[in-house]
């Protein structure tokens, strides 16, 4: 049996990962994991800087520990557990014991390298650019240049936003299909570039027990309604497809899909005719006549 690591490595390991996908890391993010005092926390640092020399340098203006021109991570890091920080904030963390739920599923996607995740959200906190090998399932191998903004996961996949220069849209791109990124020599940043209205103006999604199922108070309280008949969902347009995929909605015109394979029915459909991100939703089609692209989903 390995011998489980102390709370220095622990914390070597934790600088060394915010390093990776953040590019940079400070005594608050430590504090934030450890509870650890400010001198524990420079102690840290200084630790670091010892063991890997060259990996670490200091940002005054920024007051925090940045990854050097030549960082390259120290330590093997779980992309999955460095996304869900990068993404949410959440720590998460294997203990040994006995538990009782069943074990995890195969994963059908392929496993994420580093070197291809963490140039892409650093950029995102530096507001930079990268050029990307990206192979898409309409247009095929390509090179972009993008500027990523977010990341989410949908349908047990990792995505992120991006402006895809070439097209001057924003986009959604899955990390699984990224052969390689790099930073650009685009000098443009995050703060010259337009604003994407499908991630930043959000919209309401209303659901309800499907209509072809039986026993609509048990799907009622899964919904969590007591006296309403309908659940709005606030979601951002960019991902609406996603989470009506997730949750299993019917989103069908007519609504006449397997109600026990998609319990849920979309009630509000017609306002949801002009966002891209649907045409991944189950049973959706466009309204006659109006042209339904992917511009913002690299499907």
């Amino acid at each position: 049996m390995s011998t489980p690591p102390t709370q220095a490595q622990k914390r070597l390991a934790l600088i060394d990962l915010y390093l990776a996908f953040f590019g940079r890391c400070s005594r608050a993010d430590l504090w934030a994991h450890f509870d650890a005092a400010p001198a524990t926390a420079t102690r840290a640092f200084k630790d670091y800087r010892n063991a890997f020399p060259g990996k670490l340098a200091y940002s005054v203006s920024d007051r925090c520990y940045m990854a050097s021109s030549e960082f390259v991570p120290a330590f093997e890091h779980d992309v999955m557990k460095g996304l869900t920080l990068f993404a949410y904030g959440l720590d998460s963390n294997k203990i040994s014991g006995k538990f009782f739920g069943t074990d995890s599923p195969e994963l059908l996607t392929a496993p994420l390298a580093i070197s291809v995740v963490a140039p892409i959200t650093r950029a995102i906190v530096s507001g930079t650019g990268v050029d990307v090998e990206y192979s898409s399932g309409s247009s095929g191998a390509t090179v972009r240049t993008l500027f990523p903004t977010s990341v989410f996961q949908g349908g047990g996949a990792w995505y992120f936003r991006a402006l895809d220069i070439l097209h001057s849209e924003y986009r959604s791109f899955r990390f699984s299909r990224v052969g390689s990124a790099s930073p650009t020599v685009c000098k443009r940043r995050k703060e010259q570039l337009f604003s994407d209205p499908d991630w930043d103006i959000p919209i309401t999604v209303t659901v309800a027990p499907h209509p072809n199922r039986a026993n609509h108070a048990a799907l009622k309280e899964d919904l969590g309604l007591s006296d309403k008949p309908v659940k709005n969902i606030s979601v951002k347009p960019a991902i609406c497809g996603f989470v009506l995929t997730d949750l299993r909605v019917d989103c069908s015109p007519s609504g006449d899909m397997n109600p026990f394979e998609y319990p849920l029915r979309l009630m509000n459909r017609h306002e949801l005719l002009g966002i891209s991100s649907m045409v991944i939703a189950p049973g959706f089609k466009p309204a006659p006549r109006v042209a339904v692209s992917h511009p913002d989903t690299e499907t």
